[in-house]
């Protein structure tokens, strides 16, 4: 579907287009792809199409005009093509490719007047300071995953943030974004917000029962819903000041909520009683079982 909902593509031996609104079909072009060829991404202004030979190594795609008045072929990077992020000023291309190692990523022009230049290795994550930075999550084997901010001319990582796990969302003004990062001790799960150049990291929530509900259209909320012992609480934070506030608590002041955040601090510590609470019941009701027993036998 074209971003802007108007078309549907589809692609067989050759590339048609329906037109929605009309139901009208319209021949595009004729590629020689084969049946695992896919498109995998569109430019800025919906002008180009991407289309990649996914069941080839070589990495072979097309670059097809909307209309089909002009197919190119891309210069090859060498490896299969999975995907192509078009830079908010439709004039470069980046192009992601599956490695030996991992993802690779490849800068190109959309006028295809330069040959591919490797830039960086991880998964992109988004596009920062209109496209002449991006997000790209550094993926270390059994290590916790890191977040570069990478200049797109030189490939230099700007800013570096250790322990992300994965970007939950951009703000509707990409200034900022919301990351998530395992906390190794206590397994749980604690949400950043970041400005999109990497600094004013602040902690905005903290458990594995949190849910992101969204930003406000104007960026300045971030909303979560907390689920907690099965209790839905519905808060917000300030995406400035990173306070928060309940917006909707239900069961009234919700107690059993506030006495599990009383306990939280104990549950939270490396040793737990629980497993403790657990053996001692074991070991009583064990205990009162053989006593009944031995009385009945001492009855008979």
């Amino acid at each position: 579907i074209s971003p802007n909902g108007e078309w549907v593509y589809r692609l067989r031996d050759d590339l048609t287009r329906i037109h929605l609104p009309s139901k009208r079909v319209e021949p595009v072009a004729y590629l020689p792809t084969s049946n695992y060829s896919q498109i995998i991404g569109w430019s800025v202004n919906m002008e180009w199409i991407y289309i990649a030979e996914t069941g080839t190594e070589d990495g072979t795609v097309y670059q097809v005009r909307g209309n089909g008045q002009d197919v190119h072929l891309l210069p090859s990077v060498g490896e299969r093509v999975d995907a192509i992020y078009s830079r908010p000023d439709g004039e470069w291309l980046l192009v992601q490719a599956s490695g030996q190692l991992g993802r690779d990523y490849f800068v190109l022009p959309v006028n295809l007047n330069e040959s591919p230049r490797y830039i960086a290795s991880g998964r992109f994550e988004g596009w920062t300071d209109g496209g002449k930075t991006f997000l790209m999550r550094v993926i270390y084997e059994n290590k916790p995953s890191s977040l570069c901010r990478i200049d797109f001319i030189t490939g230099n990582c700007l800013t570096f943030i250790e322990h992300v796990d994965r970007i939950i969302a951009h703000s509707p003004t990409r200034d900022q974004f919301l990351y998530i990062a395992l906390d190794p001790i206590v397994r749980e799960y604690r949400y950043f917000l970041v400005n999109a150049d990497g600094s004013g990291q602040r902690e905005v929530a903290y458990g594995n029962q949190i849910r992101v509900g969204g930003w406000s259209p104007d960026g300045k909320w971030l909303y979560f819903d907390d689920r907690t012992l099965d209790k839905s609480t519905l808060f917000r934070v300030d995406s400035d000041s990173g306070q928060r506030e309940t917006v909707h608590q239900p069961f009234g002041d919700n107690n059993s909520h506030d006495i599990f955040q009383a306990f939280l601090p104990l549950y939270r510590t490396k040793v737990s009683i629980l497993p403790s609470l657990m053996i001692g019941m074991a070991m009583l009701a064990a205990s009162l079982s053989a006593h009944t027993l031995k009385g009945h036998a001492v009855r008979r």
